[in-house]
């Protein structure tokens, strides 16, 4: 129950971000003001929890690579909601399945947590399944978006990886509170400078301002489910069963951003499940 319940709303979680996040971008918010204003604001937020624990961080050496979780963090989610601004939401999603590879290597590499083979071909099922959701859409206009996406989960995995190692000295809302602490400060100057002469940016800005703070309240539910799932299991595992996301996306792409492709990406999503069901009870 420890790992259902939060897992169960992570995944809806997860879906309801994505489509808010391109639902912002259609309106005209540029990737990097969504990615820092987002992050600025749920920095804040998560300031007075990291002053209310603040006696728990002691060690120098785990407030450092939290500041470097922050910078792959803010590479991988700016490169992400660049592919999902040039792509359609229920395609481009399937490609964060590489997020569960690069986060069993990475377990591997920092952890020695290598994966049972139940637990490896569960999340091959689930990437496979992503890739089914890819069918015959190959054309060079899809090259970007899947490059950008692509690297952006490697980023993201690492980061998590690095986030995982402070779990030595802190829980994982703290860990999660100096994460986007360290976001809002890289993001505030990078903000300030990119909309400061940009009357155009700042006026859509204001006009998206209740979506914005949406998508940063979504982005913090989404943070702290998915940092306390990494204390309980491997990396790849967390990112693998995250990818269930993609069907309630695929369906609510249909609903809320009127993408029409979506009817025969639902049967490679429900393999997915497959994967899911193998890694929780045989990985």
């Amino acid at each position: 129950m420890t790992v259902v319940l939060p897992l169960a709303v992570l995944i809806v979680l997860s879906a309801i971000l994505s489509i808010y996040s391109k639902k912002t971008l259609n309106n005209g918010i540029h990737p990097l003001v969504l990615l820092t204003f987002s992050s600025i604001l749920v920095g804040l937020f998560l300031l007075p929890i990291i002053y209310i624990w603040a006696e728990q961080i002691q060690n120098i050496r785990i407030i450092f690579l939290i500041a470097i979780a922050s910078g792959f963090h803010f590479l991988a989610a700016l490169l992400i909601n660049k592919s999902i601004q040039l792509s359609e939401l229920s395609f481009i999603t399937a490609f964060t399945s590489f997020t569960s590879i690069f986060g069993l290597l990475f377990s591997i590499i920092l952890f020695k947590d290598y994966p049972t083979f139940a637990g490896l071909l569960g999340v091959l099922i689930i990437v496979s399944g992503a890739f089914l959701i890819h069918g015959p859409e190959r054309n060079i206009q899809n090259i970007k978006p899947i490059f950008f996406r692509i690297i952006g989960s490697m980023f993201i995995a690492l980061s998590a990886a690095v986030i995982k190692i402070s779990f030595k000295d802190l829980n994982y809302i703290i860990s999660t509170g100096l994460l986007w602490v360290f976001l809002a400060l890289f993001s505030a100057p990078v903000l300030i400078c990119f909309v400061k002469n940009n009357k155009k940016h700042r006026e859509i800005l204001v006009k998206n301002l209740n979506l914005l703070i949406l998508v940063s309240f979504l982005a913090i539910s989404v943070s702290v489910l998915t940092i306390y799932l990494f204390g309980k299991t491997n990396i790849g595992y967390v990112y693998a069963f995250l990818q269930l996301s993609i069907i309630f996306t695929i369906l609510l792409s249909k609903k809320m951003l009127n993408e029409i492709k979506y009817a025969r990406r639902i049967i490679p999503a429900i393999v997915m499940i497959l994967g899911m069901i193998i890694i929780y009870y045989l990985g």
